[in-house]
């Protein structure tokens, strides 16, 4: 009977080991995750061993947002299918993801688009406040190929997104937005613990949106925007039957990254990118109209470093983003001869600058058994952007800081184990300007609606929280798959006073999930 004792005992140790080992392997990744993701040369994944884990998952997710911008819904609400996994094929390594969304964003104000929030300037904006209807597609993969010619390796990182957005209140925008990227890569193992990585980039972009009328006898007013307030001729444009506009741009570029593996339980990359885009926006078809060109370049340069032990995993990563854009405006003239628009001169009159610092740190800790305890997440980033429209002196400057920190532990039962975590963010901006001379209520709409709520919107300094729970269920039929359901909240805080916004304005929002680990 004794011996009987003993032998149960030991075996519900070795289950809940077992039962851990998933959850463990699982975290432990995702601690890695972002040198693979973030990285454009995934150098960590070429060097992980072989795995085959994923996480798979359905969500449901609403919110109701009191302290908004001129573009944010009132509340939102939907649900997401996700899958994501890390595998390895015949010394072939892949990480893969995909997800897809469909949710309602109510009480949306002064958008015609479906992703309103893009760096291109050239948007449509209306004044109805209207319910939308969207979905997003995602899919992502990344693979590195087995040893070639002893030294090399080759990979390809792709990339494929769609977004649709639709409004069932006049004026009617339908928009729906493809993005694909291509990234390819080679590998060059100088010895066991210097690794060389070229890689190209290729991204192309595409927006298709139209705004229509049912109700043809009662036209509506549409807002064709140039960026800092400004937009074309100075006053609304009559909508009484439909217009369609068209976004087309691609992006090439390069990089060089190189790793450095001390030893088996280190890594460290730096990685060096940079990207030019050019964008072209058409109103008509038949005979179009440019709407303005829309240029970016970026600059990214990223350093990660891991470390893993039998107790404690850490991972540190260093980000320096610049991006820049310069948009050109066109005067053209109908050539009734040739049924075209002919351009007579063109300059470029908006540009923005953006700079960003990112510094991370994420640890996990784990007990002697080698079942996750702790983990911790501390995170800040300082960043600088600087907005201007010179033929009317208009200027728009913010510095500010945001910091995070969260933290997680795991406490285990008999047979399941419960994951328990809270986030803090704080954010604040440390300087701040903005220079718009007013003209009329027809030239100023745009200005008073959207430029000065998004400028006092980003400089309130706001404080977010977030609390989740995860009860992670015993595995099915001991096959190496693990249910688990969580539930999250979040809470965003408006902290102070300013001319669009009191102190005391809430977001409140949560997230029911239910997932797979296998």
């Amino acid at each position: 009977m004794r011996k009987a004792v003993v032998l149960i005992s030991f075996l519900s140790v070795f289950q809940v080991y077992a039962q851990d080992e998933l959850l463990r392997t699982w975290n432990e990744l995702m601690l890695s995750r972002p040198v693979v993701t973030a990285q454009a040369i995934p150098i960590k994944l070429a060097l992980t061993d072989a795995v085959n884990i994923g996480n798979s998952a359905i969500r449901y997710f609403e919110g109701k947002n009191d302290f908004r911008d001129a573009f944010m819904p009132e509340k939102q609400q939907g649900f997401d299918v996700r899958s994501e996994r890390f595998v390895s094929v015949n010394g072939w390594n892949f990480y893969g993801r995909f997800s897809f969304s469909k949710y309602e964003d109510s009480g949306s104000r002064f958008t015609a688009m479906a992703d309103p929030y893009r760096e291109n300037p050239y948007k449509i904006a209306d004044s109805v406040e209207a319910d939308w209807r969207k979905q997003h597609y995602l899919l992502e993969t990344k693979m590195v190929s087995p040893l070639l010619f002893r030294k090399f390796r080759a990979g390809l990182g792709m990339r494929y997104e769609i977004r649709n957005g639709a409004r069932q209140r006049d004026p009617r925008p339908l928009d729906k937005i493809v993005e694909i990227e291509l990234t390819p890569y080679v590998l060059y193992h100088i010895n066991p613990k210097w690794t060389l990585g070229l890689n190209g980039y290729y991204f192309r972009f595409r927006e298709d949106l139209s705004v229509s009328l049912e109700n043809t006898q009662r036209p509506r007013n549409i807002y064709k925007l140039l960026g800092l307030g400004e937009y074309l001729y100075n006053g609304p444009v009559i909508l009484t039957g439909g217009v369609s506009r068209l976004y087309k741009g691609n992006s090439f570029g390069s990089g060089i990254s190189v790793a450095y593996t001390p030893g088996e339980s280190q890594f460290i990359q730096a990685g060096v990118q940079y990207k030019k885009h050019d964008e072209d926006v058409t109103d008509g078809t038949s005979s179009p109209f440019y709407a303005g060109n829309h240029k970016y370049s970026n600059f990214d340069l990223r350093v990660d470093y891991l470390v893993s032990g039998s107790r404690m995993s850490h991972r540190i990563s260093l980000d320096y983003n610049h991006f820049n854009t310069d948009n050109t405006e066109f005067i053209q003239q109908f050539n009734n001869t040739t049924g075209q628009y002919e351009v007579l001169y063109a300059s470029e009159m908006h540009h923005r600058t953006k700079d960003r610092w990112t510094l991370d740190y994420s640890a996990l800790r784990k007990d002697v058994q080698k079942r996750l305890l702790w983990g911790w997440d501390v995170s800040g980033n300082l960043y600088d952007h600087t907005e201007t429209y010179p033929t009317t002196q208009s200027r728009r400057e913010m510095t500010g800081y945001e910091v995070q920190l969260g933290g997680r532990r795991w406490i285990y039962l008999k047979q399941t184990s419960v994951e328990v975590g809270y986030q803090t963010l704080y954010r604040n901006s440390l300087e701040s300007a903005m220079v718009y001379f007013p003209g009329t209520a027809s030239t100023d709409f745009v200005a008073a609606n959207i430029t000065f709520p998004n400028f006092y919107y980003e400089n309130m300094p706001a404080w977010t929280n977030r609390l989740y729970m995860q009860v992670n269920l015993p595995y099915l039929n001991n096959k190496g798959s693990q249910l688990y359901i969580r539930a999250s909240y979040e809470r965003i805080s408006a902290l102070e006073n300013n001319a669009y916004y009191t102190s005391g304005l809430h977001n409140n929002g949560m997230m029911v999930t239910v997932g797979l680990y296998n």
